[in-house]
C-alpha cells in the first residue's frame, strides 16, 4: 500500500492579490514560506521514500522548505502542474468574473461544464494528474510519498480516491496553502483532508 501525503504550495504574491496563476508563477509570500516551514515541522518525523513536486516554482520551493532538513532529492513532474488557465493567467479573478461571467460561473459552480479555448478543462487536468498518480503508486507500491502540488490538482486527486465526480469538485473543505491530506491507496481511504492544524495563526488573506 502506498501512503500519499498530499499538500498545496504556500501562499504566493498572486494568491494574496487574487490574481490567477495556472501555469504562470509568482513568488511565495513571507506567510507562504512560513506555512511551508510549519508543515515541515509537522512532518519532520515522517520518513518519505520519495518526494514529488509540480515543476512550477511555487510548488518546488514549498517542497524544498518542507524537506530542508532531509538529504533527499525532490522529483519535479510537469504532470502535477495546476490547471492551465490560458488567457486568464496573470489577470485578476474579478476581471475574469466581469469579462466572462458564464465561464466564471462554470469554473466554480459547474466544473464539469467549464470549457476554455486557450487553456485546459478539468477533465484534461484529471487525465494527466491521475496518470501521474498511478505511475507514482506503481513505482512505490509499499512506500510513503510526499506530493506538493496545487488546488485543482489536489482536489482532483482527492476526488479520484473518494469516487466523486468532477461536478462535485469544489465541495468543502477548501484546500488552503500547505493544508495536508493523507491517502491510503490500497483501501482508497482518505484519512486526513485539507488539514491546517500546523498553522500557528490565521491570515484572512490566505487563498
Amino acid at each position: 500500500m502506498t501512503t500519499i501525503y498530499l499538500t498545496r504550495h504556500g501562499q504566493t504574491e498572486w494568491n494574496k492579490a487574487h490574481i490567477m496563476q495556472g501555469w504562470q508563477n509568482a513568488p511565495l509570500t513571507h506567510l507562504g514560506k512560513k506555512q511551508a516551514a510549519q508543515l515541515g515541522v509537522r512532518l519532520k518525523s515522517i520518513l518519505f521514500d520519495a518526494i514529488f513536486s509540480s515543476d512550477s516554482d511555487r510548488a518546488f520551493k514549498t517542497a524544498k522548505i518542507i524537506s530542508q532538513n532531509r538529504n533527499q532529492d525532490i522529483i519535479k513532474l510537469a504532470t502535477l502542474r495546476e490547471i492551465n488557465l490560458g488567457e486568464w493567467e496573470g489577470r485578476s479573478i474579478s476581471e475574469f468574473e466581469l469579462s466572462n461571467p458564464a465561464e466564471f460561473h462554470n469554473f466554480w459552480k459547474n466544473p464539469h461544464l467549464y470549457a476554455s479555448s486557450t487553456g485546459e478543462n478539468f477533465l484534461d487536468v484529471k487525465e494527466r494528474v491521475i496518470r501521474a498518480i498511478e505511475k507514482i503508486i506503481e513505482q512505490h507500491p509499499q512506500d510513503c510519498v510526499l506530493i506538493v502540488a496545487h488546488t485543482v490538482v489536489v482536489k482532483l486527486i482527492l476526488a479520484y480516491f473518494d469516487n466523486e465526480p468532477i461536478q462535485e469538485l469544489w465541495n468543502l473543505p477548501y484546500i488552503r496553502p500547505t493544508s495536508l491530506s493523507i491517502i491510503q491507496t490500497q483501501t482508497k481511504k482518505i484519512s486526513l483532508y485539507g488539514d491546517t492544524s500546523h498553522y500557528d495563526d490565521y491570515d484572512s488573506s490566505e487563498t
